[in-house]
């Protein structure tokens, strides 16, 4: 799995928003980037994660577990966290664990 940041700064307004995208597998033995990269970008002092998952070819329940472990960080920080792209694969994982009502999907 591959993870990189971009801060976006919103025009006119001084809230951040930084996009992290996700590229390959995120399963057990790389899951964890994916907290390290949501906490850099609260300490960059961004308002708004988004986490772009569209060319993630397969996530499992560890997957899954630090999505979740994010959008809590993120909340916690005083920031926003929403997921975009998501492939069908990964949509139907959010659906069928109901990850979907907890975490925002565009």
């Amino acid at each position: 799995m591959r993870v990189t940041t971009e801060l976006r700064p919103r025009t006119g307004d001084t809230a951040q928003t930084v996009v992290i995208t996700v590229v390959g597998e995120m399963d057990i033995a790389n899951a964890s980037r994916l907290l390290s990269a949501v906490i850099e970008a609260t300490q960059a002092a961004a308002q708004l994660v988004v986490l772009d998952l569209s060319r993630v070819d397969y996530m499992d329940s560890s997957g899954l577990s630090e999505v979740l472990r994010a959008q809590r960080f993120a909340g916690s920080s005083g920031c926003r966290l929403r997921v975009r792209g998501a492939t069908p694969q990964v949509r139907r994982l959010f659906v069928a664990t109901g990850v979907d009502q907890v975490v925002a999907l565009d």
